[in-house]
């Protein structure tokens, strides 16, 4: 048993061994930390349950739209059809709520600040039991056709915004053209949902009935809207897939009158949903990336578990004679054990600490670079989960190591050291040991290596990749009037609009300016189609984007046939398209379709035909399949309308400054956001920017393992052959052919460590593809890996046994 003295005279051993602590203490305690962090977000993203009542019963519908079978439109519903899916009554639901996420800005305020807005019935805060700081939330009376002027702010919007004025509520705002009372402000610690983008949080709550003020949108059911959602909570026992069939069934009969209304005869259209928890909706296909981060840190502990069991075989061995006296004076087995296990106890205890430390730490790194590319980050904290299983992993270690290095220790062999004059030894790692250290170093190294080095490529790659357009100067300007978007679009909102571009290019800092529907990195383009035939059974789905003339020179696109749009394009409104490559191929196999016409579908009653009058390249986005495209010749007038600014070298523009230079034209214009585009690339290329860090930060710490690990383990061995090789150097071997008997025998178990790996990477290879996790692989990523083992093997097996081919043959019997 393990008493006080064990622990006192452990502790002291090891306050003479300050090296051995301090290079085990930050191997494993930097490793297991990591795993540590790993666990903790595996568990706060796929365990722990969400902060809201009855998570399991809480739903989200997703839409679908069918045409033939065939889904041409997912995440969008027109809002009649949203309305009266709100308002069906039926026994299986016990409560239902809408939601729609938009934007706006708060006019009342000086500098106009743009803002995230939700707009929901009241049943929506209630499914969440939203708490609140001050005020309340909205009411029964507060829903839907009440048309109430009020609002509920977010904690960080009435903490930034408003600067904690205690007194908010009852003021009121302006938010476009309406104006609003506060009505309360929800509390700090509320989490929102978030199923339209990870780190997309609601700064304003409004009620529904401000979410669409047109009234021809509100009637018309062939207007798809994205980001609004049916959500509610399912009565106990109820089945997600009944109610999905019941709305389905509803809504389609309800769409299909309205297309029988319209004279509508093409192809069979019908509307599909499938109901979804909230877990998973919030979480999306997060599961695998989770699963390959636990898994790398994992394999990181196992690399340094290695190591850390060849340093401790290595003191054991140096302090055999001590153990010997031990022995000697009548200290059994079961008490050699108890002091081994002392010190390792020891060293967990401290490693355990700085595990603590280490996860503590990367919580924070998570929380301040991972918020916008994993799902419930915000949340993240040292849970108490987490210290369990540190805690638990950390004496299952200590066992583990003091097992292992127990295993070595020859008792007999200890009793009889004293009497040989210390010839001989106590512990000694047999052949088969030192084999399978090297071996498991160089399979966990494989394995991790190759891992980290594909996406470490790929997110390099990404990060280098050109996206088809310049980006120099650029800026893209969001305007906004506050008003809702009215349809359909006045002539003086056009005019208006293209004044205000005019006016900009009287700016000595302009060079270019474009109105646009949306710039090319952003582009939420609208979902549109062309037809091959009048009466619409061949119809091609692309992304189309309204353009004026100078959109595509503004940004320096390709073109690989045809012409940019011209001034009598737009003043002729000429029926006339340009598409790229994608969509051209889409419309003919061989994409030869200039100067050919096909019938749009938005082109108003007549399918007027639409020439193609260009095809331009491809954009290419990383990581991303290019979507076809296409470009009308029309000023986008919606709302928020793209100004698109190129400006001179070394020149910068501001809010404030467009803001004052748009007022001469109409003040009720602001700029709701600016941003560069080389800003919009950054962001785009977030992910891939953390991804490379995190592997790369990972590629190192396992080389660096693998690099002291082998050396420790062939640096024994060679200790272990001294003899032998001084007899071979004693009659004649040169040092260059004991130097390759060496390498020769170290390169076995390395060899046979890297085919293990290679077939666990072919097998975790195969259960991604069937997870449906896109990992593209590269040749370098693969290859890589085992040319920089081998080329450590070598490096370390040279090191290992420099000094004893470098000697005398006569030193190296001698022990000198």
């Amino acid at each position: 048993m393990l008493g006080v003295q064990d622990f006192k005279a452990a502790f002291n051993s090891l306050r003479k061994a300050k090296a051995y602590v301090i290079t085990i203490v930050l191997t494993l305690g930097i490793t297991l930390g990591a795993l540590v962090a790993m666990f903790n977000l595996n568990y706060q993203l796929l365990a722990r349950p969400l902060p809201y009542a009855d998570q399991d019963r809480l739903f989200i519908a997703n839409p679908r739209l069918l045409r033939d079978g065939v889904i041409t439109t997912s995440g969008a519903l027109p809002y009649p059809a949203l309305v009266e899916a709100y308002r069906a009554k039926d026994g299986y639901v016990e409560q239902k709520a809408l939601v729609k996420v938009d934007s706006n800005i708060i006019a009342s305020l000086p500098d106009t600040p743009l803002v995230r807005i939700s707009y929901v019935t009241p049943e929506y805060l209630s499914l969440l039991q939203v708490p609140m700081t001050i005020g309340r939330s909205f009411s029964p009376e507060e829903g839907i056709d009440t048309n109430t002027p009020v609002v509920v702010l977010s904690f960080n919007t009435w903490q930034k915004i408003f600067k904690e004025d205690a007194d908010i509520v009852g003021k009121k705002i302006q938010i476009g053209t309406a104006t609003f009372s506060v009505i309360g402000v929800i509390a700090k610690e509320f989490v929102e949902p978030q199923f339209d983008g990870v780190g997309q949080s609601t700064e304003v709550w409004l009620p529904w009935d401000y979410a669409v003020r047109d009234e021809g949108t509100r009637q018309h059911w062939g207007r798809f809207v994205s980001k609004q959602h049916i959500v509610g909570k399912l009565k106990a026992g109820q089945s997600p897939d009944i109610i999905a069939q019941a709305l389905s069934i509803t809504l389609t009969t309800r769409f299909k009158d309205w297309l029988t209304q319209v004279n509508y005869s093409g192809a069979d259209i019908r509307l599909d949903f499938s109901l979804e928890r909230y877990q998973d909706a919030i979480l999306g296909d997060v599961k695998t990336r989770l699963f390959l981060l636990f898994a790398g840190a994992t394999a990181l502990l196992l690399i340094a578990v290695v190591n850390i069991t060849n340093l401790m075989l290595a003191r054991v061995s140096n302090q055999q004679r001590n153990m010997a006296i031990q022995a000697a004076v009548g200290a059994q087995k079961s008490h050699l054990f108890s002091g081994l296990l002392a010190e390792i106890l020891w060293l967990i205890l401290f490693v355990m600490l700085l595990a603590l430390l280490v996860s503590y730490w990367g919580v924070g790194l998570l929380k301040s670079f991972a918020k916008d590319v994993l799902p419930r980050v915000a949340e993240l904290h040292l849970s108490w989960q987490s210290l369990v299983f540190t805690l638990v992993l950390g004496l299952v270690l200590a066992l583990v190591f003091a097992f292992l290095v127990s295993r070595q220790i020859n008792y007999r062999a200890l009793n009889q050291l004293l009497q040989t004059s210390g010839k001989g030894t106590g512990v000694q790692l047999s052949k088969k040991v030192r084999l399978f250290l090297v071996f498991s170093q160089v399979m966990f190294t494989a394995i991790v290596l190759t891992a980290s080095m594909q996406i470490l490529f790929k997110s390099l790659q990404h990060i280098r990749q050109p996206l088809g357009f310049a980006e120099k100067d650029i800026y893209r300007i969001a305007l906004t009037s506050g008003a809702q978007l009215q349809w359909p679009i006045t002539p003086e909102r056009t005019n208006t609009l293209i004044a205000i571009r005019n006016h900009l290019l009287t700016s000595p800092k302009v060079v270019s300016a474009s109105l646009a529907s949306s710039a090319p990195i952003n582009n939420y383009g609208l979902t549109d189609f062309l037809s091959l035939t009048p009466d619409y059974q061949q119809l091609i789905q692309n992304s189309s984007t309204f353009i004026d003339k100078d959109f595509l020179s503004l940004f320096e696109f390709e073109f690989l046939e045809g012409r940019n749009f011209t001034e009598a394009d737009y003043t002729e409104r000429t029926p006339v398209i340009i598409i790229n490559e994608t969509l051209a191929r889409k419309l003919h196999k061989d994409g030869k379709v200039l100067n050919k016409r096909f019938y749009w579908q938005n082109a108003g009653q007549n399918r007027e035909l639409n020439e193609v009058i260009g095809i331009v390249r491809d954009l290419n986005f990383p990581g991303v399949p290019e979507q076809a495209r296409m470009y009308i010749s029309a000023v986008a007038a919606f709302d928020e309308t793209e100004l698109i600014v190129k400006l001179k070298p070394q020149q910068t523009i501001s809010k404030q400054e467009i803001n004052e230079l748009i007022a001469g034209i109409d003040s009720q214009y602001k700029v709701a956001s600016i941003e560069s585009v080389a800003e919009q690339h950054d962001g785009l290329n977030e992910q891939d920017v953390l991804g490379a860090c995190l592997t790369g930060a990972l590629t190192l710490l396992a080389l660096s393992l693998a690099a002291i690990g082998i050396y420790g383990v062939l640096s024994y061995s060679a200790q272990l052959r001294r003899s032998e090789l001084g007899i071979r150097m004693a009659v004649g071997a040169s040092p260059q052919s004991i130097a390759l008997q060496i390498l020769r025998d170290n390169l076995t178990p390395v060899v046979i460590g890297l085919l293990v790996a290679a077939a666990s990477l072919v097998a975790i290879w195969l259960w991604l593809q069937h997870a449906n996790y896109n990992l593209q692989t590269t040749s370098l990523g693969c290859m890589l890996p085992p040319v920089m083992i081998l080329l450590l093997t070598v490096a370390t097996s040279l090191l290992s046994v420099w000094k004893i081919i470098g000697s005398p043959a006569s030193d190296v019997l001698r022990g000198n």
